[in-house]
């Protein structure tokens, strides 16, 4: 069963090629068989190459947005996989153990911070303020 979207089934396009030069359409691309010239043996002399139509019949360009997905190297295979893979216990304690040891270094740093910026009377001064 295809999930529809607000009520309305959605078709796919199809798309449609044509020969510019003797104006027949096609349903694949490739090249215009009534236009290409062969030779005896079936090569290729003169190929005709049919265009991509729009909807409405205009001739289709390639729109400069598209976004491409960035090719699948060895490496970014490797980093996926290693990234998926769950850690083991004793991996798990020691990556909880760093975190809590950063999180207290991070808590004294800032002990230290509001401990410089203490006034005598006790208050926290909280940017400066110049006096003429």
């Amino acid at each position: 069963m295809k999930p529809r979207s607000l009520g309305v089934e959605r078709l796919p396009q199809t798309k449609t090629y044509q020969c510019l030069s003797c104006d027949s359409v096609a349903h694949h691309k490739g090249l215009c068989r009534s236009c290409t010239q062969y030779d005896e043996s079936g090569t290729v002399l003169k190929p005709v190459q049919r265009t991509r139509l729009n909807a409405d019949g205009s001739v289709w360009e390639v729109p400069d947005n598209r976004i491409r997905p960035a090719a699948v190297t060895v490496d970014t295979l490797r980093a996926h996989r290693k990234a998926q893979k769950k850690l083991s216990k004793k991996q798990r304690a020691k990556a909880k153990a760093q975190q809590k040891a950063m999180a207290d270094a991070m808590k004294k740093e800032m002990e230290a911070k509001v401990a410089i910026e203490t006034q005598e009377d006790g208050s926290v001064l909280i940017g400066e303020s110049e006096e003429e």
